[in-house]
Formats: C-alpha cells, structure tokens, sequence
C-alpha cells in the first residue's frame, strides 16, 4: 500500500497537483464560454471527490490525495500551478504543464508505487479529464453541438499518452 510517506515532499506535490491540472487541462483545450467552462470545470473536479470515493475506495495513494484536495485550505489558490481566480484565461500554458506534469508523475509511480495503485490513480487522473471534456455541447450557453471537441480529444490522449496509459 502506498502512502504520502514514501514519496519525498516535491513528488508529492506532483501527485496532488496532477488531478487539478487535469480538470483545468480539460477546461482550456475548449475555447467555450464561461457557463460551458463553468459546467466542465465543476464535472472535473466532482469527478475528482466522487470518483476517488466510488470507484477508488480501497486506493491508499488515490485517497490520500484526494482527501489533500479536498481539505479546506483556507486561502489557498484554485491551482497551486499558478491560475488564480481573475488571472489570464488559461490556455495553451495549463494544457502543457497538465501533460508535462503526467509524464513527471508517470516516472515517480513507476519507481515508488504499488503498480495496481498507479494505474488506478493513472485512470482516475484520466476519468476527471474526461468528465470535463464530456460536461458541456459546444453550442452557445453549453446546449447543442458537439459535446467534445477535437482539441479536447486531442487532450485526453495526449495525457493518456503522458501517464503511459495504452
């Protein structure tokens, strides 16, 4: 069973970032309005309480880190990856450090986790993104059209790509 113990305090913090920036990945590669970004930022992160709770109970890694991401941090940011609420719309920047942060994290379950737990947390991580991906059409105010975009798509492969996950 893995715990926050056996990682050292930087490897953890890439472990407890990396389901956020998931959500937030998933919410930049769509160029939506607010009440779609809204939608899919919010499935995201549902995802990442209730995903961990219903399909993840028995996961020691993915439980802690989401029992870290759900404390209530009084002042913290949204991200500690660097948006906070009124900064610049997110981008390209989230998308990149989301994935680079993948293939970081990737490496450190490879060397210090239980293997059944990293793929676990590997297919949570990829479940909030795609709960994201899948919350809102493309259409004005979130109804009709397309409910994910090829740069979404694209996003969630990519990432799939970045934790090894075939």
């Amino acid at each position: 069973m893995t715990s926050e113990a056996d990682f050292t305090e930087a490897e953890w913090e890439l472990l407890t970032d990396l389901p956020r920036l998931a959500a937030f990945g998933a919410m930049a590669a769509d160029d939506g309005d607010a009440i779609s970004s809204t939608r899919e930022l919010w499935a995201g992160m549902m995802e990442l309480a209730q995903g961990a709770r219903s399909r993840y109970p028995g996961n020691a890694l993915i439980q802690a880190v989401a029992q870290s991401e759900t404390e209530d941090d009084e002042g913290a940011d949204v991200s500690r990856a660097g948006w906070r609420p009124g900064a610049e719309p997110l981008g390209e920047a989230v998308i990149e450090e989301a994935l680079e942060t993948a293939a970081r994290v990737r490496a450190v379950l490879a060397e210090r986790a239980v293997e059944q737990e990293a793929a676990e947390y590997a297919a949570w991580v990829l479940g909030i993104a795609r709960a994201a991906t899948e919350a809102a059409r493309k259409g004005p105010f979130g109804l009709g059209g397309d409910r994910v975009t090829d740069r979404e798509a694209a996003f969630v492969r990519d990432l799939q790509a970045a934790l090894g996950v075939s």
